[in-house]
């Protein structure tokens, strides 16, 4: 999640550069929306995959 946010992020806040918000708003929006967005890609496109198990390693149950 730490790589593929980075430019989500950037690209967020570029877009809201347009914007005439305070920047303490722009700051949470861009904080929930990205936080959202890679919370919710990691559980459904990562998470149970073999990709999980690229990133983590294999698990092995202990019984």
């Amino acid at each position: 999640m730490y790589l593929a946010h980075l430019p989500l992020v950037f690209l967020a806040g570029w877009w809201l550069v347009q914007f005439d918000f305070p920047a303490i708003f722009k700051f949470l929006l861009v904080c929930g929306f990205i936080a959202l967005v890679a919370l919710l890609s990691f559980h459904y496109w990562v998470q149970k995959t073999w990709l999980s198990d690229f990133l983590h390693g294999r698990r092995f149950d202990l019984q």
